[in-house]
């Protein structure tokens, strides 16, 4: 049996990140500041996840953006 890809998808708000890890079916919420998104990365990095889908909402997942930055790397264009 192959692995399943680890997809994670950020649901962003002033105050909180809804994260959801698929095909688990893992979920948390963090606040939405340095601190939880710290936490929230520190609890993905061991999953491995392949993608990692942020939701764009007026800059309110930028500090997420730069945090988590090396997280994942980017998927090349090609």
């Amino acid at each position: 049996m192959e692995p399943q890809e680890i997809n994670v998808g950020i649901d962003t708000s002033s105050k909180q990140l809804d994260i959801y890890v698929r095909p688990n079916g893992q979920f948390f919420s963090v606040t939405n500041n340095k601190e939880g998104i710290k936490d929230a990365i520190n609890q993905l990095q061991p999953l491995k996840p392949q993608r990692v889908l942020i939701e764009s909402t007026g800059r309110l997942e930028s500090a997420t953006t730069r945090i988590a930055g090396g997280m994942v790397k980017a998927p090349r264009g090609g």
